[in-house]
């Protein structure tokens, strides 16, 4: 029983002393710095570890530790406790980075003065620890890594307990190395339990900061913090180094929300592949604190050599890094133009991907397959996808072709086909959608008219910084006064859509349409056969009818410049009887005081006279090629037609016959109005000679 009461004082007494601060869970030697030269920096060391001794800080730092390294560390603690540890780094080709660690926590001898007046002298706890750990890269900026404990610990000489733990962490580090972020979870694990209850590790949660700064090529200095987690409590670390020609550096710490609070500070020699680092904390009226630490570098990595280490692991930004710092003078150094030009090349084909240039990205695969087959940043970029891109073209420039030849229902089918095998390029998709858009404004009814609107509603709002958006923005816009005549109305119509989240405008008037040049409602889809001869009856037609309108519209117009001039010679003219002569004759004899705008819209409307025309004259020649289709047609559609579909043959039949008078009209009165059309075309261009 004695003997137990006093066990249960040992404890006590080596938790206490275990640490220059007191802990409330057990292990409390897990906390203990392993390295002088964290040790020195107050702790400060989540961030920006990067030696052997990274494997208990920060398990990520490993992914730093591009040799083989190895340390010895000694710290005196209070009283006759002393740690020792010993770390080993072994880098694995295109892997990451194994660490190996063993640590000694040793508290000292106590006496025990028994009640029977005996004593004896026992070691009043003897910890071991023994660490595996593994630290990689994730990306040119993103390491991680983790630690896997094995705790055995022996209390007064007498009572053992043991534990497994593990820790993780991560760092995110610039390429340039001048800001670094670290995350580690330290201690999760089992309880160590001595004699009865058992006494959790101490599970800590640390994060920090460190920059590192470039005073001149020989002077660079490190500023770090880190914020600590555990036990309930927060404490933030701060430390500090400045390196003299890369020999001699001098470091400073301090721990903020300890008891007592820690003031460290210390130096470090290297000379060649041997670094000694000391360190010494200040505890106030306790006994103050040492640690020395010697590390030895299994060979010195030449700056080819550590590009290559990340070329390899295919963290292409930092292996760039080091391959320029190759001088011309170095033997690597066209070995290493070679490597720069392969991962431009990576990074240019990935470039092409994002751009929708899968010809160019193919080309250059195969340029750095040939250059080097064993490419890591290479082998990632997704030939399937680079694959499917070219498929996905080949359906694009069979669409425009078909687009083209004014196929358009092929052409939207296969525009709409490349788009479902790469719905994730935005560029491409865009540039689809617009040209699908343009094929419906080519199928000209005002269903398709909305149909185009629609699909540039859908690349404006689904690429919005896209130069497709851009174009579908403007087209859009032009379709709208097109169908509504001016913009206020456009913008009207445009607004009111978004205001209540339609993508089609209301309907225009069948005057507007005209004037558009929309097929309206002439004809409508049959499934057979016949759909070709009446969509194309119907162009037709609205050409023609949209040409006699122009012809109206000039009517008018003139009459109304003559009446003007009439008007201002208060004189009254009666021109009701033949209006277009009687008009002309007088703006004839007003010649020389025809205004300016007067003269403009005589030069405009020249413009357009011959333009329609042209379209007219067009489409007179194609109405006579059509009309031998209908009488065919209306023996060929009625063997399309079976089952219930034969329920349409009276519509399809009375609209081709409808069709047919249609372009009938065009042939016949098509000549009268070019006839009217020109003549005004002479009388317009004596006018404004």
């Amino acid at each position: 029983m004695k003997r137990k009461l006093f066990c249960y004082y040992i404890l006590l007494l080596c938790l206490f002393r275990c640490s220059s601060f007191a802990f409330n869970s057990g292990a409390a030697f897990l906390s203990e710095d392993t390295d002088a030269k964290s040790f020195s920096m107050g702790s400060a060391f989540t961030a920006i570890c990067d030696n052997p001794n990274s494997i208990v800080i920060n398990p990520a730092g490993l992914g730093y530790s591009l040799n083989s390294e190895m340390s010895l560390d000694y710290k005196k603690n209070l009283l006759d406790g002393y740690n020792s540890s010993a770390f080993l780094t072994l880098p694995l080709k295109k892997i990451g980075t194994l660490g190996f660690g063993i640590g000694l926590y040793d508290l000292g001898s106590v006496e025990i003065n028994y009640l029977d007046g005996t004593s004896e002298t026992v070691n009043a706890m003897q910890s071991w620890v023994f660490n595996l750990g593994f630290g990689m890269n994730l990306s040119d900026e993103i390491v991680t890594g983790l630690n896997l404990k094995y705790i055995t610990s022996v209390l007064a000489s007498k009572y053992n307990a043991r534990a497994f733990a593990v820790d993780l962490g991560s760092i995110y580090r610039t390429v340039d190395d001048f800001f670094s972020f670290g995350l580690a979870f330290q201690n999760i694990g089992t309880s160590l339990t001595y004699i009865q209850q058992g006494d959790p590790l101490p599970f800590t949660i640390r994060t920090g900061v460190g920059i590192n700064i470039r005073y001149a090529e020989n002077f660079q200095g490190i500023v770090s913090s880190d914020l600590l987690y555990y036990n309930d409590k927060i404490r933030c670390n701060f430390g500090t180094q400045l390196d003299i020609l890369n020999i001699l550096s001098i470091r400073a710490g301090y721990k903020l929300g300890n008891n007592p609070d820690v003031l460290t500070f210390g130096f470090g020699v290297k000379i060649d592949q041997v670094k000694i680092d000391y360190a010494y904390s200040m505890l106030g009226n306790m006994d103050n604190m040492q640690m020395f630490t010697m590390s030895y570098g299994f060979g010195i990595a030449s700056n080819f050599e550590i590009a290559m280490m990340y070329y390899e692991k295919g963290i292409s930004d930092r292996a760039l890094l080091y391959f320029n710092k190759i001088e011309k003078t170095d033997l690597n150094y066209i070995k290493a133009q070679e490597y720069i030009k392969i991962e431009g090349l990576v990074k240019e084909c990935r470039r092409f991907i994002n751009d929708s240039d899968f010809e160019a990205a193919e080309t250059n695969c195969n340029i750095i397959e040939q250059m080097d087959p064993e490419n890591v940043n290479a082998k990632r970029l997704e030939k399937k996808e680079i694959a499917d891109g070219l498929n996905a073209l080949s359906f694009s420039n069979q669409a425009k072709k078909y687009q083209k030849d004014k196929e358009f229902d092929k052409a939207i089918e296969y525009y709409l086909k490349g788009i479902r095998i790469l719905p994730q390029y935005e560029k491409y998709c865009s540039e689809n959608k617009y040209l699908i858009g343009e094929c419906y404004e080519g199928m000209q009814s005002y269903r398709n008219v909305c149909n185009a609107i629609t699909m540039y509603n859908e690349v404006i709002n689904s690429y919005p910084e896209n130069m497709w958006a851009e174009k579908a923005l403007k087209r859009k816009k032009e379709l709208l006064i097109k169908l509504y005549g001016t913009e206020e109305a456009a913008n009207k119509i445009s607004n009111g859509n978004s205001n209540n989240n339609r993508n089609s405008p209301s309907r225009p008037t069948a005057k507007q349409q005209d004037e558009a040049g929309v097929v309206s409602d002439y004809y409508n889809v049959t499934g057979t056969s016949a759909d070709n001869f009446l969509r194309s009856s119907a162009e037709l037609y609205v050409n023609f009818r949209a040409t006699r309108i122009l012809l109206d519209r000039i009517s008018r117009d003139i009459k109304k410049m003559a009446m003007s001039h009439v008007a201002a010679d208060a004189v009254t003219e009666n021109i009701e009887e033949a209006p277009t002569i009687k008009s002309i004759e007088i703006l004839k004899a007003k010649k020389t005081e025809l205004k300016k705008e007067e003269i403009e819209y005589f030069v405009k409307t020249i413009i357009s006279i011959v333009q329609s025309c042209d379209t007219l004259n067009t489409s007179i020649v194609k109405g006579k090629d059509l009309i031998p289709q209908a009488v065919t047609l209306v023996t060929k559609v009625p063997s399309e037609l079976t089952g219930f579909n034969a329920l349409k043959l009276p519509g399809v039949i009375s609209g081709i016959d409808k069709a047919k008078n249609q372009i009938s009209d065009v042939i016949t009165d098509g000549p009268v109005v070019l006839k009217e059309l020109l003549t005004f075309v002479e009388v317009f261009k004596a006018l404004t000679e």
